[in-house]
């Protein structure tokens, strides 16, 4: 969350400062200042979320398409990796780059210019980020399609937005049609203002060249046909010479384009679409003029398949699932810089969380290595080192303690998954240094924790985290995993050691802290209150607690009932998207399938046409809108957000492969849509902690055969299949042998490579 503060939390920053020596023998007490400050700013801050409220939007806006979009006011990224902004597709389906909009227009049978409002757009294919949207007026059918690629090639030029701008006749009689581009300078109204390139300046002059319009001396847009018409201004006359525009929300440089169309006939036009505006010299004009659209969208679709295919790759019958996964991962990919040809520095979005993250590049580099992508795992946790600080903490942004676990254990994940002993050497020397500083703030700590922190973070409270110091227990198992992969046994048994004792003290901490807060586990050690975050990883990612630990159950089961609205997860009073993952992994570990399959399709039904997820500040049961409207102006939490993403995809392969401890789960969870008869589930090339897994599970109505391909270089215990909680299994045979099974699992030999599974499936519903 950053430490997202609405306009109304106005709060005194304060200095804290813990001395002493260390007794973890004495009993955890409340901080009577922090929690003075932690209530007062979460009372302040409760009451400007009343108030800023928004009523419940008319349902009315999902009629009339077959297509759903969770937002009332969507957005898209249209972007390239290595490019540090992209641009936006709107809400009203216009393409925005912080320098320029361009806006398109309808005119139908001679109505006159309308502009088009469309919400409701999605991708090539399902999948390919080109986005596509149709428009129908007057019975003409028109169409958008727009994409982003290097003017110059693969990572090449400068990124230029492709558009096909289509209208088709589908009557019976001839019609008169016409269409027109123009653009603006934008922003204001759900445009994000980390995208503006400079200031809007009323003294710029404007003009068209032979096929392309001019701001100053920047070329902003081409057109490759010449239009009927040219129009300075979207409510003036025709552009002759140059011209002012006088408002920054006024549409001009208009090309307008009148035809009449034959019964099944239609017309196309093309523009680019620079993202930074060109200097209108002789060189640019011939690149434009000469990029054809459908070279520029071949190469796109040969590009982003190329990059899904270096690593694992998940097929279900249920194209939804299949397209969002995909969508994702390059969502992800997009929205990454490249400091050097060594490193990768991994952002959430290129409209407004543009920077990097310990927290979120943890995620992604666990993701990635997940996924089968060692290479951008490796490169991202690389990046990491440049901010470990003098005292050995890994921190990237002030207070924020929890970056020193995360490091590590995305450190450990890494080598566990990859085996990369060579990265293990090579980020030791940092790990040690970190464990040191560990070592010396705890010792100073009067309960032996993570020390206080007054960030205001996620969890909204001043004093100490549970997450800091359960994502410490994390950080030391990394850096035990990469001592072990390293080959230096002493650091293992100094970190073993050191994990022990941590332990030991964490848990009656924690215990101490959940007894004050009715047996549940509490965002803070030492104040009362605050946010469910870092609160909520005590089982996964790294098993501190089992999942059938009383506090577990008493604080999960509390969430569900209390913290869920419209199927997901929640941050104050407003919904959160990317936080239901947790949830969901959680129901996982405790055998509830039924619970994680509705998690996971809770987090589908909030995603856009384009499969984009969101973080926070829509409100349930509202206006679906991520922009709130305060006194000062809208406050927005744009997306696509990468977080999601990447939770998305690792809540999906968890739910199909996944370790837990030395044992590897296969089909922990699975939907009815996937087990017809005549479906196939694959999972192919995924690295696992025991090594690379392809299986495919064939259903028939009789039955379930999994057929299994292993490449382990360490074996687990033993394989755990788990069966559908809609099957009743009679017979499960195991490489042609009956084996004896529960009613929910059946446990096989690692080397297993065919079973069948005899079942009655139960009517969904």
């Amino acid at each position: 969350m950053r430490g997202f503060k609405f306009f109304m939390i106005l709060l005194l920053v304060i200095t804290i400062s813990v001395t002493g020596k260390a007794q973890s023998e004495k009993p955890l007490k409340l901080s009577p200042l922090y929690t003075a400050e932690t209530l007062i700013a979460n009372g302040i801050s409760e009451l400007g979320l009343f108030l800023i409220t928004p009523p419940m939007i008319d349902p009315e806006i999902d009629e009339g398409s077959t297509i759903f979009s969770y937002f009332s006011k969507p957005t898209y990224q249209l972007g390239l990796p290595g490019e540090h902004f992209a641009t936006m597709v709107t809400p009203e389906g216009r393409l925005y780059t912080g320098s320029a909009e361009l806006v398109f227009f309808t005119n139908a049978g001679g109505s006159g210019l309308k502009p088009i409002e469309q919400r409701i757009y999605t991708l090539l294919d399902g999948w390919i980020p080109c986005v596509q949207y149709q428009y129908n007026d007057h019975g003409l059918i028109y169409s958008v399609e727009a994409f982003q690629y290097w003017l110059e090639g693969e990572f090449k030029g400068t990124p230029v937005n492709f558009v096909r701008f289509s209208v088709k006749n589908p009557g019976k009689d001839k019609a008169k049609a016409g269409l027109a581009v123009g653009y603006k300078f934008g922003e204001r109204d759900h445009r994000a203002p980390g995208m503006k390139q400079g200031k809007f300046n009323p003294f710029w002059t404007y003009s068209f060249g032979n096929n392309y319009a001019k701001r100053k001396d920047k070329l902003i847009y081409y057109f490759d046909e010449a239009p009927s018409a040219r129009w300075s201004i979207d409510v003036g006359g025709e552009a002759r010479g140059k011209f002012f525009v006088l408002e920054k929300w006024r549409i001009s440089s208009m090309v307008e384009y009148e035809f009449e169309l034959l019964p099944g006939e239609e017309r196309s036009f093309t523009f680019k679409f620079p993202h930074y505006p060109q200097k209108d010299d002789a060189e640019n004009i011939v690149k434009l003029g000469s990029a054809d659209y459908d070279f520029y969208l071949e190469q796109l679709k040969n590009f982003w398949s190329k990059e899904l295919n270096k690593g694992m790759s998940i097929y279900v019958a249920e194209p939804k699932v299949v397209n969002a996964s995909k969508a994702a991962l390059i969502h992800n990919i997009m929205s990454q810089d490249y400091p050097n040809e060594d490193e990768i520095k991994q952002s959430v979005n290129r409209f407004q969380y543009n920077e990097f993250w310990l927290r979120d590049g943890a995620f992604h580099a666990r993701m990635y290595a997940l996924l089968g992508r060692l290479d951008d795992s490796r490169k991202l946790l690389r990046h990491f080192l440049k901010y470990q600080d003098k005292s050995g903490n890994f921190l990237s942004q002030k207070g924020q303690l929890d970056g020193f676990g995360q490091s590590l254990w995305a450190f450990g994940e890494y080598v566990k998954i990859s085996d990369d002993k060579k990265f293990a050497g090579e980020v030791l020397p940092a790990v040690k240094k970190a464990i040191d500083w560990f070592e010396k703030v705890t010792s100073e700590d009067e309960y032996g924790l993570m020390p206080p922190t007054n960030a205001m973070d996620n969890e909204f409270i001043i004093g100490r985290y549970t997450g800091h110091n359960l994502w410490a227990l994390a950080g030391i198992d990394g850096a035990i995993a990469v001592a072990k992969s390293a080959g230096d046994e002493q650091a293992v048994r100094e970190f073993q050691t050191l994990r022990e004792e941590f332990a030991r003290n964490l848990l009656i901490r924690i215990s101490e802290a959940s007894d004050r807060n009715n047996g549940r586990i509490p965002p803070g050690m030492d104040v009362p209150g605050g946010v469910d975050w870092g609160n909520l990883f005590e089982v996964y990612p790294d098993n501190f607690l089992p999942p059938d630990h009383p506090l577990v159950i008493k604080t999960f089961d509390y969430y569900r009932k209390h913290k869920m609205r419209e199927g997901i997860a929640t941050y104050r009073t407003a919904m959160h998207h990317y936080v239901t993952e947790r949830v969901a992994e959680m129901a996982i570990r405790q055998g509830r399938q039924e619970y994680a399959l509705n998690d996971f399709y809770s987090m589908l039904m909030h995603t856009g046409s384009c499969h984009q997820g969101f973080e926070w500040t829509i409100f349930p049961f509202t206006d679906r809108d991520y922009c709130a409207e305060t006194p000062i102006g809208q406050s927005c939490n744009f997306p696509p957000h990468g977080w999601y993403a990447v939770f998305y995809n690792t809540l999906l392969r968890n739910m199909l492969v996944r370790e837990w401890g030395n044992e590897l789960h296969l089909l922990s969870v699975v939907s009815p849509e996937w087990t017809k008869p005549g479906d196939e589930i694959q999972v192919n090339n995924a690295p696992t902690y025991f090594g690379k897994v392809n299986l495919k599970a064939v259903s028939a109505k009789d039955r379930l055969t999994l057929y299994l391909k292993t490449e382990f270089r360490t074996q687990p215990d033993k394989i755990v299949l788990h069966f559908p909680f809609f099957a009743d299994v009679s017979k499960v045979l195991a490489d042609g042998k009956a084996v004896e099974f529960k009613p929910d699992m059946v446990n096989l030999k690692p080397g297993t490579k065919q079973v069948e599974v005899f079942w009655q499936l139960k009517p969904a519903g």
